[in-house]
């Protein structure tokens, strides 16, 4: 999925077609949605720096006001 992000990104910005910006936000929800349960799990809170911090939320942050 982050490989599918950077690829529809560098599409969207090549072309600057809109259909391109409503497939990002929806890759951007399926790697934040996987992000935010990847916080939950301590075993697996290194991939939630992939899946968050990536789309440009901060997983650090998002454990401390959700969890904490």
């Amino acid at each position: 999925m982050v490989v599918l992000y950077f690829v529809v990104w560098a599409m969207l910005y090549v072309s600057g077609d809109y259909r391109m910006s409503v497939a990002l936000g929806f890759t951007t929800a399926v790697i934040g949605g996987y992000g935010h349960n990847w916080v939950h799990q301590p075993q697996y809170r290194h991939w939630a720096y992939m899946g968050l911090d990536v789309i440009g939320l901060s997983s650090e942050g998002w454990l401390r006001e959700h969890i904490l």
